[in-house]
């Protein structure tokens, strides 16, 4: 059982290591699935400290909306 198990840690560092490997290409597969969530995930970070202006953001398109009605 240990020898098995020796064997199966020397697989798993070799797997880690292909896994590293295939991390870069899943990614890029993954990015044209969901182009919308990879990208807007860094924005998200800033995004996060500027809670203000999200609610800022609105209130400046009624006021673009009430001058194109006007």
């Amino acid at each position: 059982m240990q020898y098995a198990w020796e064997d199966v840690d020397r697989k798993a560092k070799q797997e880690s290591e292909v896994t590293d490997g295939y991390r870069y290409q899943p990614n890029p597969r993954k990015i044209p699935q969901v182009p919308p969530e990879p990208k807007p995930i860094p924005p998200a970070k800033p995004s996060k400290p500027q809670p203000k202006p999200l609610p800022d953001a609105p209130s400046e398109k009624k006021e673009a909306k009430k001058t194109a009605g006007a």
